[in-house]
């Protein structure tokens, strides 16, 4: 009976919870459950009179849904800042009272609940439901929604006009295993037809239809990203609508004219200042003006009132309903701080959220206004960093985040967007010099802000949309068919994976050569040189980094655990000696390093001997990415030395390599293809005691608990170790 009681407390609790007012719960069991000190709140579930998942049209007509607030007039809504929806006060006091009457109950009457339970095993069974019920919901939103990635993984990429489904492969592929935290698509409801990227920008309806796909390829996106250990961002537009003057046709059918979206929007849902011609914004030091005026004759909603923030909520709660993790919100700051609070105060959920509040010195409305609704994309540092690179100096970054700009934790940085790359904002991809490239190395290394990658497509006319029907496509290290896919790029993707091992690491060993060179630590973690000079930048570098043998991830190639060149070794006093070329970086962390994984190794070694007449190339192998010792081959009984090699994912020799002799000799070629069968040889063997192979060759099955394609021959005495392969004697 001792353990059944536990489980009888933690039902008796929940039995509590759920309605007490019964008329089949006799008055004794009542008493003795608190349940007459407790009133029934039509809200228990739902404190704030929220809709729930199964309310009617998530688009509703005017008035169907509605959330309580506080009436005011229109002169006291442009004045008053609203909070977010409380409470009600009496919810946290009724939570408590019953918590302490069920714990008074459970200490003092222990077999009234176990009574009480074999005698209503239907609401018993209720309250079990009830149980499962909560421990899911929970486990669903346990999800780090405000402001942290997955651990360390804080970097976004925008996947600027990517198709869902390119997406969803781009996360299985590359993202998840390149460590990137955020994807951020392009907007996902349906807008105005036309090849131009800016048309994503004009909505129409809230289906979730775009250029891009379908609601179900959208919601599939989501999924397969979160399998990848990706959270998806989605830009989203809640200023405006459409900028079509004559109306037309959406993407999905939706009919529609500038003022008038049916089912949704009618002309006295949108703002008509009147305070220019043709309502566009001209001055950005009238607050009024920038908040009510329209964006490039964008049909500027008027978020102030009851009906535009329900829909504007409901909009926000279906994308998160898909799974969604965090939000963009497309020119926020057009969209007055107050009414952003009340939309946002009605999600299902708090996701992560990013806004466009572009900084203008003399503008009436400031970044600052936004801080606690979400982080601020500050475009200061993206300018910064432009006139650094460009032309003051890249020395004097050095504590930007003292500049009086959007504190770290509130600010979402980058050196470029789908705007700034188009509109001389920023740095871009055509920059002369690397200097887009050491930008985004720059922002990747140092730690302010939540930094996001820009992946786009070549164009020449900042109009043109994206190229192969939205279908993003990538080479190994690169773009394909006018994509770039910067986040393949080398550079960047070996900079994600140092931010990840950096982590929250405070900048240390600072150092300056002039003011085109800089170098600097993250803790005992991770270092890097950027040299942005036009000339070599050679001599000795103090780390605070442990001894041992680092692979620069800048230049390596990207591989999990292991990197193939160049390599540095560092000293015991921290210090090594590198030369950087001009306009070039290195990195450095100790995630990927030789001393302790010898999961780093230098090209211009080629062979080592392994055992009796085998050998194969020093970059043999592949180590778990959370690196693994090499297990040591011991022969005994032969003249062989004695040596360590990995045998792990891609360990593969090729069918040219036949029988050698005495004298070690070149492998030809390390493959990994064709990893069904190998002919090592008749006298070839990596165990006295192992069969010799035929020349006929044998197949090779899957060699190392942490690979999905084996590559050696594991002959008839091999076992299989955690750390590698022993071999038996």
């Amino acid at each position: 009976m001792a353990n059944v009681f536990p489980l009888s407390s933690s039902l008796c609790f929940l039995l509590a919870l759920l309605r007490c007012q019964s008329p089949r719960l006799q008055n004794p069991y009542k008493t003795a459950l608190g349940c007459s000190t407790l009133s029934s709140s039509p809200h228990l579930l739902h404190p704030r009179g929220s809709p729930t998942l199964d309310s009617p049209a998530p688009f509703p007509d005017k008035g169907v849904l509605s959330l309580p607030i506080t009436p005011t007039s229109e002169k006291d809504q442009e004045q008053l800042i609203p909070q977010p929806i409380p409470a009600p006060t009496s919810w946290s006091t009724k939570c408590i009272n019953r918590l302490q009457s069920i714990l008074l109950v459970i200490k003092n009457s222990p077999r009234t609940c176990w009574n009480f339970m074999k005698g209503h095993l239907w609401l018993t069974m209720m309250a079990f439901m009830f149980l499962i019920m909560i421990a899911v919901a929970v486990a669903s939103q346990t999800a780090p929604f405000e402001g942290e990635g997955i651990g360390d993984k804080d970097v976004i990429v925008q996947m600027f006009q990517w198709s869902w489904d390119s997406i969803a492969s781009e996360c299985t592929n590359f993202l998840g295993p390149a460590g990137y935290g955020y994807v951020q698509a392009s907007p996902a409801q349906e807008h105005v037809q036309g090849p131009q990227w800016w048309t994503d920008y004009q909505p129409v309806s809230y289906q979730i239809s775009s250029k891009r796909g379908s609601r179900s390829q959208y919601q599939a996106m989501v999924q397969t990203c979160h399998a990848a250990g990706v959270l998806v961002i989605a830009d989203t537009i809640l200023n405006h609508m459409s900028g079509q003057d004559n109306g037309g046709t959406g993407v999905a059918g939706t009919q529609f004219q500038h003022y008038e979206y049916p089912g949704l929007y009618s002309n006295s849902d949108f703002h008509h200042c009147g305070l220019e011609p043709g309502d566009e914004i001209v001055d950005y030091t009238k607050r009024a003006e920038v908040q009510t005026c329209e964006l490039v004759n964008l049909a500027d909603l008027a978020t102030e009132t009851e009906h535009v923030r329900a829909a504007l909520a409901a909009y926000g709660n279906d994308l998160l309903s898909l799974g969604v993790d965090g939000l963009r919100l497309d020119a926020a700051k057009h969209v007055a701080a107050a009414d952003l609070i009340n939309i946002t105060s009605r999600f299902i959920r708090k996701p992560y959220m990013t806004q466009e509040v572009i900084w203008g010195q003399s503008d009436a409305v400031q970044p600052g206004e936004y801080v606690g609704i979400g982080n601020v994309q500050e475009f200061r540092y993206t300018t910064a960093l432009k006139e650094a690179f460009s032309m003051t100096g890249i020395a004097n970054l050095k504590g930007l985040e003292g500049r009086g700009w959007i504190a770290s934790n509130d600010a979402n940085v980058f050196v470029a967007n789908h705007d700034t790359e188009r509109n001389g904002g920023g740095l871009n991809y055509k920059a002369a010099s690397n200097m887009y490239i050491l930008a985004t190395i720059f922002s990747l290394a140092y730690p302010y802000g939540r930094p996001s990658v820009l992946s786009g497509y070549d164009f020449q006319n900042i109009d043109v949309g994206s190229p192969n029907n939205g279908a993003g496509t990538c080479s190994n290290n690169g773009g394909a068919a006018g994509w770039l896919c910067q986040h393949r790029w080398t550079a960047f993707a070996g900079m994600v994976g140092w931010r990840n091992k950096a982590g929250k690491a405070p900048v240390t060993n600072w150092f300056a050569s002039g003011s085109q060179q800089i170098a600097f630590g993250r803790g005992s973690v991770a270092f890097i040189v950027i040299n942005n000079a036009d000339a070599h930048w050679s001599g000795k570098f103090n780390t605070s980094l442990p001894a041992g043998t680092y692979c620069d991830v800048i230049h390596g190639t990207i591989t999990p655990g292991r990197c193939d060149q160049p390599v540095y070794t560092i000293a015991k006093d921290g210090s090594f000696e590198a030369d950087i070329k001009p306009r070039d970086a290195l990195a450095l962390h100790t995630g990927i390093i030789g001393s302790s994984r010898l999961a780093c190794l230098p090209k211009t070694v080629a062979t080592r001997d392994l055992g009796i007449d085998t050998i194969v190339t020093l970059n043999q192998g592949d180590l778990a990415s959370g690196g693994q010792g090499l297990t040591q081959m011991t022969i005994p009984g032969t003249s062989t030395e004695t040596r360590e090699r990995d045998l792990g994912i891609d360990t593969a020799v090729t069918p040219s390599q036949g029988d050698l002799t005495d004298t070690p000799a070149r492998l030809m070629h390390m493959s990994t293809a064709d990893l069904l069968a190998r002919d090592v040889g008749a006298n070839t063997a990596v165990n006295p005691k192992q069969d010799d192979v035929n020349a006929g060759g044998m197949q090779v099955h899957d060699s190392s608990p942490y690979t999905t394609a084996g590559a050696h021959d594991s002959g008839l005495r091999t076992i299989r170790r955690r750390s590698g392969w022993k071999i038996m004697h």
